[in-house]
This record gives C-alpha cells, structure tokens and sequence, in this order.
C-alpha cells in the first residue's frame, strides 16, 4: 500500500503539466485554424492557451519543489 502511495508522491505535478500541454495544444490550434479560416481569433481561444501555460507553470514549480526527485 505504502509503494502506491511513494508512487503517486514522486509524480507531482504531472496532471498539471499534462493537462497544461493538452490546453496549450488546443488553444494554439484553435487560433490557427480560425486564422486560416478568415475568422476572428476570440478570447477564449487565448484564454485556452494562457491557461494552459499557467497549469504548465504550476505544474513545473510542483514538480521542482517535490524534494524527493533527484536534481
């Protein structure tokens, strides 16, 4: 039970990071296709993609701070 738990531990961060690359990835291709398209590029297209960045940062300041990953 305890190695499930070290497991989960020493992965901080990666939900928020991946979830931060798959809003990044959206948004960016929203923006393009709407560009392509001769649509105007809304808010919520760059909302997702400043989202996904902030996650991605959160995710990344999580997982430098988890002290048992070895730098």
């Amino acid at each position: 039970m305890n190695a499930s738990l070290d497991e989960e531990d020493s992965k901080k961060g990666a939900v928020c990071k991946s979830l931060g690359v798959i809003l990044v990835i959206l948004g960016a291709l929203d923006c393009a296709l709407a560009w392509r398209g001769g649509f105007e590029v809304t808010n919520f297209y760059t909302a997702l993609l400043a989202s996904g960045i902030f996650l991605y940062c959160i995710g990344a300041v999580r997982a430098a701070n988890d002290p048992d990953l070895p730098s």
